[in-house]
């Protein structure tokens, strides 16, 4: 784990990746002990894990988790380099790492928050879903923007990590999940991360959805009976009755 991060922390100093000769490649691969082109394919394996299709083969499981925290918080991110650093100087094992964000609830800037685990999902209807659900929380961040009302993500503490939450307005304690749909089965979906979102929250916050169009009248009724919130895009605008 201690080469995936030393590794993670080169990648999101640059925002790329980097080829064998290049100099903090060769000075990571004396570090690691792995030969220069090891490192150079973790680098493109960051890089597949934030722009799919443009690098390797994205990260998955613990390195991902971890890829996921240094790349909301760039404190996180530099203590866990340091410490891993200190560990393969050292010739240490990495033993048992906590995934950063899993005992602390933390905002951050929505702008860092774009990974996900669909994210690096190989189906390709996956990462149009995971793309649409960007665009649409990106399209209502711009439109509050000019409104003069700002937005924030926020990780939960879980017992396998941390949890993503799309939106949180601190001002008003709401919870915002985006989906790509307003399908039945999107906004099922949407139900059950929000209550499981809520139960971690103290005091319990406001709930509501994101939605690219109006949903269907039996769905604006399960959503008022659960106490969510409907907001929506219409043209140029959104519909958004947590404005106020």
């Amino acid at each position: 784990m201690d080469e995936y991060i030393v590794a993670a922390d080169l990648y999101l100093r640059r925002g790329h990746s980097s080829g064998a000769r290049d100099p903090e490649v060769e000075q990571l691969a004396k570090l690691t002990r792995r030969t220069t082109g090891s490192i150079s394919r973790r680098l493109g394996n960051f890089q597949g894990t934030l722009h799919p299709g443009t690098g390797l083969k994205p990260v998955t499981g613990e390195a991902l988790a971890v890829f996921r925290a240094m790349a909301a918080d760039r404190q996180v991110r530099e203590r866990l380099a340091a410490e891993a650093r200190e560990r393969l100087l050292a010739g240490l094992p990495p033993g048992v790492m906590q995934v950063p964000g899993s005992s602390v609830t933390r905002l951050v800037d929505t702008e860092q928050m774009r990974i996900t685990e669909t994210e690096v999902t190989l189906s390709e209807v996956t990462r149009i879903v995971v793309r649409a659900e960007a665009q649409l929380v990106t399209r209502y961040l711009a439109w509050l923007a000019k409104k003069g009302r700002d937005m924030s993500s926020v990780l939960l503490p879980s017992e396998s990590g941390a949890l993503r939450v799309d939106l949180f307005d601190p001002a008003q304690n709401l919870l915002i999940e985006a989906k790509a749909k307003s399908s039945r089965e999107y906004i099922r979906y949407a139900i059950g991360q929000l209550m499981d979102y809520r139960r971690r929250i103290s005091p319990p916050p406001s709930l509501a959805v994101l939605l690219p169009e109006a949903p269907a009248r039996d769905m604006l009724e399960l959503l008022s009976q659960l106490h969510i919130s409907v907001i929506f895009e219409s043209g140029s605008r959104f519909v958004d009755p947590t404005f106020t």
